[in-house]
């Protein structure tokens, strides 16, 4: 009776272990004959050089889209397509979404956006692998794949971490850098299960912070300092293996001789 009770005992503890501690794995899920159709935003404004707390991202991300609405000056909007070509690469096209009209004439600005010619500008073209890898390791917009379409590609669970591959401050090599750091962290943050899909709570802080002097490019030594900043707070559906929602705050400050900051919100919105 004893080791009977041992056992049950065990059982339940293994099962309970398993419930709160699920291991997951993030992969895209696109049929061949899919298109996955995201339009995404850009609101901007720029700033005075007094940089934002940013500490607290999911807290923040919310407030900011969801509390007072302030003032942005510029929004900028994109399609962004994603397909699967071969048995496991989904190619992404970035398309400006204000040129998106139909060959026809006719208004289509109601329309559903997957039903509308393309006829922007490809701002962006790279691929990934089902499980989020990078595959187009050679397009010159890393980081925007790294932001919105890489994946850990591995088993992970809640509290994990890991990095993505973006660096967005460059410097030639007449800069002489006095400090510089980078913080490069993903998290898994919560799961949770609604009508049977398992939706995972993914968490973006990633910062990179340089500065130094210019060498005296310009006669005088001049202090330069550039810092970037990308917030963001997204839920991924690990059932159908995509982003059911995405948003963002980006931030860029730069001191010295081309002084300036501006802070974007951005959103990826899915097209049902």
């Amino acid at each position: 009776m004893k080791l009977k009770f041992l056992i049950v005992a065990f059982l339940l503890q293994t099962f309970c272990k398993g419930q709160s501690y699920d291991s997951v794995f993030l992969k895209w899920k696109i049929e061949p004959t899919e298109t996955l159709t995201y339009l995404i935003a850009f609101n901007q404004k720029t700033l005075s050089n007094k940089k934002t707390d940013t500490s607290q991202a999911s807290v923040n991300i919310k407030d900011i889209f969801y509390g007072p609405k302030d003032s942005y000056s510029k929004t900028d909007t994109f399609i962004c397509n994603l397909t699967k070509k071969r048995n496991n690469i989904i190619t992404i096209d970035w398309i400006t979404y204000n040129q998106y009209i139909s060959p026809t004439g006719v208004d289509t600005s109601t329309a559903p956006i997957w039903i509308r010619s393309a006829k922007g500008d490809t701002v962006l073209r790279g691929s990934v692998f089902d499980n989020g890898a990078i595959h187009s390791f050679y397009s010159t917009q890393l980081d925007y794949l790294a932001f919105y379409f890489q994946l850990p590609s591995k088993k992970i669970k809640i509290g994990d971490s890991w990095p993505v591959d973006f660096n967005c401050i460059y410097f030639n090599e007449g800069f002489i850098c006095d400090s510089a750091y980078k913080l490069n962290s993903v998290k898994f943050s919560d799961l949770k299960r609604i009508n049977n899909e398992m939706i995972a709570t993914i968490t973006y802080d990633l910062i990179e912070y340089v500065s130094g002097n210019d060498g005296g490019f310009f006669g005088e030594k001049k202090d330069i300092l550039m810092e970037f900043r990308h917030k963001a707070i997204g839920e991924f559906s690990i059932t159908k293996g995509r982003w059911l929602s995405y948003e963002g705050l980006q931030e860029t400050i730069s001191t010295g001789p081309m002084s300036s900051r501006t802070q974007s919100k951005i959103s990826l919105i899915l097209q049902k």
